[in-house]
Order: structure tokens, then sequence, then C-alpha cells
């Protein structure tokens, strides 16, 4: 009788393993300590196209690059998946809440046919890109939130000035627990 059952991946932290000798290189002998490499948590986050980069509290994981490629591969997310994806920059490398800028206001003796389609268009366009800003945000923080482990969660919800409306999106991120 055949054993078909997947044994489970072999983890190891540093070095090469082999699958004789125990690691060991040729004409090396006797034991060296081992130690059991620390593994990071098993949970891969709600959203599929992160590819198991999960937000989680620090002392969870021993890589220390953890957060940034988390942060990373959000910042690919929100550049494939969402709409006006360049609105979204300030979020991902500043951590803060992206603002898009107000169109001058036209002169109100302006007569310029062109200069004030221009206008138009401008006015318009900007309402399009808050309202998809608006959108993407709700986005970002579903998947932030969906992506942070319980204990990234109950740490965020502790703080004070939490807040569970999506425009909080930042501070999820910010706080690298």
């Amino acid at each position: 009788m055949s054993n078909d059952a997947a044994s489970p991946p072999i983890i190891v932290s540093s070095g090469t393993a082999s699958r004789c000798g125990g690691g060991q290189g040729r004409g090396q002998s006797g034991s060296r300590a081992t130690t059991t490499p620390r593994v990071c948590s098993t949970f891969k986050g709600n959203t599929e196209e992160m590819n198991g980069h999960v937000f989680q509290c620090f002392n969870k994981c021993e890589d220390n690059k953890h957060f940034s490629k988390t942060v990373e591969a959000l910042g690919e997310y929100i550049a494939k998946k969402l709409k006006y994806p360049g609105n979204m920059a300030s979020l991902m490398k500043d951590f803060v809440r992206p603002k898009i800028p107000k169109p001058t206001e036209l002169e109100v003796s302006e007569t310029n046919r062109l200069v004030v389609a221009i206008w138009e268009m401008k006015v318009s366009a900007y309402c399009t890109r808050t309202d998809y800003l608006d959108s993407n945000l709700k986005t970002a923080y579903a998947v932030i939130w969906g992506q942070c482990s319980e204990a990234m969660k109950a740490n965020l919800t502790s703080l004070d000035d939490f807040k569970t409306e999506s425009h909080e999106v930042t501070k999820v991120i910010a706080f690298g627990f």
C-alpha cells in the first residue's frame, strides 16, 4: 500500500537542505545544532489577488520586510484593479488620504467659449475623479481589512481614535505593529 498523501513542505530558515545527509556536504560528518525555523502565520487573507500578503503584528512573523512587501503587493493590486490608481499614490507612498485638487475658479467675466468649455471639462473630470477616489478608498479599505490578521484587527480596534469608516484606511496600514 503506497502513501499518496503529500507531506508538508520543509521550510529552511537559512542555508540549503539536501535529501541526503541532512544538509551536510561531502566529507562532513557529525551533527550540528539546528533550530526550528519560525514560520509566519498561515493566514492568507481574504483577497486572492494579494497572493497571501497580509498585515499582521510584527512578532507574528520573523521577516523584517513582510510589511513593506505587503504594502507593495497592495500597490500592485490598486494599480491593476482600480480605476484612476494614480489618485491613490499618496496613500501608498506617504500613508495619507489622497486629495484631488479642485480646478481654479473661472472668472465671472470670462466670455471666451473655449476657455469656458475647458473649465467645464476640468470640473467634470474633478467630479469623476473624486467619485472614483471615494470608491477606491472603500475598496482599498476592504482589501486591507481583509488582509489583516485577527491580532492586527484587535490591536487596531483597541486604539482610542480608531474609526471603522473606510476613510480611515491610512490608519490601518500606517500602524505596522
